[in-house]
């Protein structure tokens, strides 16, 4: 192989790295805009059923949300019900698994027949619940078992006051539905409406 051979040789393999950088770099530019927008834009969706007064709701979820530091993408369904088991003044589900550039949908029951002061600590304490499975602490793994902050967790103690994920409920609820008479400011947006 001639010099010149070898020259021209070298700097075509130059040009190639040089243009797959270039073309790495336009892609991981590319992704990470793609990431924060994602980061940047994300918010809840939530959707309120049966609810006589849903506007006074919503803008109570958003103030428990932002207090609670959720802007996780999540469909959020809350459903004021008058067919709640007796037992149960409310209940929160995650639907599917969490999944990158997929919305957490997460459903909430409010028992309907409670009075309105009831309700919106019920409301107070399923929104501790909705942050824990927006934040991943809380995941369903099956039929039988959760998992709270990585460590298994058997279902027959979901509705029991001392499973730690309701121990952070009830240590919260309060102060958070206090916060929301003390300071209703916070309102919802129509950025994040949703019939």
């Amino acid at each position: 192989m001639k010099t010149n051979d070898l020259c021209a040789l070298l700097v075509t393999t130059k040009y190639k790295v040089v243009v797959l950088a270039n073309i790495k770099l336009k892609l991981l530019v590319i992704i990470a805009g793609m990431l924060w927008i994602n980061i940047a834009f994300a918010q809840p969706i939530i959707r309120i059923l049966e609810s006589d007064d849903s506007l006074s709701v919503k803008n109570q979820i958003a103030q428990y949300l932002a207090q609670l530091g959720v802007h996780e993408n999540i469909y959020l369904s809350v459903n004021f019900s008058t067919h709640m088991p007796r037992k149960l003044a409310g209940m929160t589900f995650c639907l599917n698994a969490p999944a990158p550039n997929i919305h957490l949908a997460i459903r909430v029951w409010v028992d309907a027949r409670l009075d309105k002061t009831q309700q919106k600590l019920v409301l107070a304490h399923e929104m501790i619940h909705v942050k824990q499975y927006a934040k991943g602490e809380l995941i369903i793994v099956d039929e039988q078992q959760m998992l709270w902050k990585g460590r298994k967790y058997y279902y027959r103690l979901s509705h029991n006051q001392q499973a730690p994920w309701e121990n952070e409920a009830y240590r919260t609820d309060n102060l958070l539905a206090k916060q929301w008479k003390e300071h209703p400011e916070i309102q919802f947006t129509a950025s994040n409406a949703h019939p």
